[in-house]
């Protein structure tokens, strides 16, 4: 188990996922998330329709989602092995710095880039143009 964790979340256990913001690197013991996310892009890319399909914004979009899917990834692991996501700090409970604005930041991100490339499923649910639901209306649609 961590120690105690302060306001600023530091303390015996880190989620590495600040380090991998900077850097993109994954800690060696941590591999298995590294695997995830290269299956991830690939994944994405293949489902835009291959390599050869795939244009420059397009693939800054993917890295954007495999970056920040790579840090939820990370906070996710350090909070189910080390840590609670709450605190308790002067008889206060806390939410783990680690669950901070810029988590839900990185969670609405990949969301709507998901959308922006076409691969959000939820977000493909197409709403008629008003004229074509007057006209499904008078015909007895």
């Amino acid at each position: 188990m961590a120690g105690k964790k302060g306001r600023s979340g530091k303390g015996k256990g880190k989620h590495s996922g600040w380090l991998f913001l900077r850097t993109g690197k994954i800690p060696k013991e941590k591999h298995h998330i590294e695997l995830n996310l290269n299956r991830l892009r690939q994944g994405l890319i293949d489902g835009l329709g291959g390599d050869q399909r795939v244009g420059e914004g397009q693939l800054i979009i993917i890295d954007q989602i495999v970056q920040f899917t790579g840090f939820l990834d990370l906070v996710h692991l350090y909070l189910k092995e080390e840590a609670s996501p709450f605190y308790l700090d002067k008889g206060r409970l806390h939410v783990q710095p680690a669950l901070s604005t810029f988590y839900l930041s990185c969670a609405n991100s990949i969301s709507r880039n998901l959308e922006r490339l076409g691969l959000n499923k939820a977000a493909q649910k197409k709403i008629p143009e008003l004229q074509d639901y007057i006209e499904t209306k008078k015909g007895g649609g």
